[in-house]
């Protein structure tokens, strides 16, 4: 029984006990660590939304001020003169000393020395970023000109900062370190093989009228889906795989000068496709010279974008003609190409390119496929030869889609007389692979010798 009278005192929570003091290095890193948080997540969910392409492009105004900028609050006025093969480029800052003062410029405005070697969320790159999205916004009217509705997306300001923040932290590393140098000398590389397979492949687009000028839409359907980048021949300059002499020899037979480009066909692109490419390139170049009498430069077909599907959202080419030749007409149209033609030596060695080419040797080929989501490889692009060369390259065979039923495009008959004797040769010479040789092109399965390559 409890005494009334008596008050009993209850516990209360433990004291706690004081942890240890943070140091000012220690909230420096917490401040550090917590922006470098904000800033990865920001630039995440920039290239997400732009890889998937949702939210709000980068205007090209704020891009240009955002690198203007950037580069004069590095104090950077000039270009350096690019060295073996490089465009010209930057000449980045080093990094600070710990103990160094900022620099400045006449103005006396501070003049950034990034640390090109952290994060963009690295204490002088944070402050470097932050400046520059108050200048961008101070510059507005006087200096760039931007509309006052863009000089107010301080979030896409922020995030062209940090994209142009990591371009340069790529060229100044890739300027000091060798591997980082050998990796952007193979992107460089990359690049300007897989541009010049574009040109390459809208060079073939600029034949497609012609070609349905000469067979109508109905037996050219799926032409657009078959002239696709990746199955483009890579144009070289260098030895690559092959011996020095055994480039020469085949440049010598061409009859073309030192700085023709090496032409290396795919060694899987199965020989309907070759021939339909030679034709196009063909008839290119009939369009070019009968264009140059009559206007600068022809026009590629119009382009509309093609809705969700296989092959993903991209752009098909639509042609304009109106298929309305009689067959007369065509008739006199095959005339003319075969009048043009019967002067070629070859496609690869006329007025309207810039450099000259020549088929390189088997050792430089090109074996393995590229695989594009927007552009399907069809079982009919590849060659069954390449195929039955490894059990690899067989289940790739077997596995890839046959083009669709609607295609007509493969099952043309090409008349004689449509490609140069050089091309002609080089066809010759290319091993027969399913009998195809006869049902596509009179005369492409005898003959030989021929610079020509696609």
């Amino acid at each position: 029984m409890l005494d009334c009278g008596t008050s009993v005192e209850h516990p209360g929570p433990a004291a706690e006990k004081p942890g240890p003091a943070l140091t000012e290095a220690h909230v420096e890193a917490l401040i550090e660590a917590r922006a470098k948080v904000l800033v990865r997540e920001e630039l995440e969910s920039y290239v997400t939304q732009h890889s998937k392409g949702a939210g709000e492009e980068i205007p090209l105004e704020i891009q240009q001020a955002v690198h203007t900028d950037m580069l004069h609050l590095m104090d950077i006025q000039d270009r350096m003169p690019g060295v073996d093969g490089r465009k010209s480029s930057w000449s980045l800052p080093d990094p600070l000393e710990p103990s160094a003062p900022h620099r400045q410029a006449l103005d006396g405005t501070r003049v950034f020395n990034p640390k090109w070697w952290r994060e963009a969320s690295a204490d002088v790159n944070r402050e470097y970023i932050s400046t520059i999205v108050k200048v961008v916004q101070q510059n507005t009217a006087t200096k760039h000109k931007l509309p006052p509705a863009l000089a107010q997306k301080t979030g896409l300001i922020r995030s062209a900062a940090l994209v142009y923040f990591k371009t340069l932290k790529r060229t100044y590393i890739a300027d000091h370190e060798e591997d980082a140098a050998r990796k952007r000398q193979r992107k460089m590389l990359e690049d300007k093989m897989h541009m010049r397979c574009h040109r390459r492949a809208d060079n073939l687009r600029l034949g497609f009228d012609a070609l349905r000028k000469l067979f109508g839409k109905a037996r050219t359907v799926g032409l657009e889906q078959a002239v696709c980048t990746p199955c483009q021949s890579d144009e070289a300059s260098t030895d690559g795989e092959a011996t020095h002499d055994e480039r020469e020899e085949l440049r010598a037979k061409a009859r073309v000068g030192q700085r023709a480009l090496e032409v290396r066909t795919p060694a899987w692109r199965s020989r309907k496709l070759t021939i339909l490419y030679v034709i196009l390139a063909v008839l290119s170049r009939f369009v070019r010279e009968r264009a140059s009498l009559t206007e600068p430069k022809p026009k590629l077909p119009v382009r509309k974008r093609r809705g969700h599907g296989q092959g993903g959202d991209e752009e098909e080419l639509v042609p304009s003609s109106d298929d309305s030749d009689t067959e007369e007409m065509r008739a006199q149209y095959l005339a003319k190409i075969r009048d043009a033609v019967k002067d070629w030596s070859t496609i690869n060695v006329h007025a309207n390119q810039r450099h000259e080419r020549f088929r390189g040797p088997p050792a430089n080929s090109r074996q393995e496929l590229r695989v594009s989501r927007k552009n399907p490889i069809y079982k009919e692009y590849i060659s069954s030869k390449w195929a039955s060369t490894s059990t690899e390259r067989s289940q790739l065979y077997d596995k890839a889609l046959s083009c669709p039923s609607t295609f007509t495009i493969f099952d043309l008959d090409f008349p004689e007389g449509l490609i140069p004797e050089d091309d002609l040769g080089w066809l010759g010479d290319e091993e027969d692979e399913d009998g195809e040789s006869e049902s596509l092109i009179s005369g492409a399965a005898s003959g030989s010798g021929g610079g020509g390559a696609l």
